[in-house]
């Protein structure tokens, strides 16, 4: 990653001044999902709204008003965690989120509330929780293979010791 490219993810506002094509893409998420910690995938149309122009045409989508995503719907494939508090809704900004070779520079990617998810939107199962570790003495192999290289740590430390002098 380049300085210009990391300057952008700490500065919203290099972001805001970048010229890349920019799209647009709604979602409804069900409101009970608010406050609750929630990964989502989705999966990006074909096509989406060139967020520049709002649909009407310009330079950034060819005059279209629209942007071309990958044809292969697992290229188009997003994962983003829902941010904890909903509210009326939010706009989340996925900085090429179809990776380089694809001309989006930024999805805005809007999520508002309603009664039924959007069609392309999947709500992920939470990760299973960790089993809990437990230790188990070392074998006798490990714990000699522990002492031999301890040994040749240490016999290389007065090694380079003697050899300083």
């Amino acid at each position: 990653m380049g300085q210009n490219e990391l300057g952008q993810l700490l500065d919203p506002s290099a972001l805001d001044r970048a010229e890349g094509a920019r799209g647009r893409l709604r979602l409804v998420v069900p409101a009970q999902w608010d406050g609750e910690p929630t990964e989502l995938e989705i999966t990006a149309p074909l096509r989406i709204t060139c967020a520049r122009c709002d649909g009407g045409g310009c330079d950034a989508c060819g005059r279209s008003g629209a942007l071309k995503t990958p044809d292969d719907p697992a290229d188009r494939i997003l994962r983003v965690q829902l941010p904890a508090q909903l509210g009326g809704g939010v706009v989340l900004r996925l900085v090429r989120p179809f990776g380089d070779t694809w001309p989006i520079e930024q999805l805005l990617l809007e999520l508002v509330p309603g009664a039924t998810p959007s069609r392309d939107i999947v709500r992920l199962p939470p990760p299973a929780p960790l089993a809990p570790w437990t230790a188990s003495p070392p074998s006798s192999h490990a714990r000699a293979t522990a002492l031999g290289v301890g040994f040749l740590a240490v016999l290389a430390a007065v090694l380079a010791l003697l050899a300083s002098r």
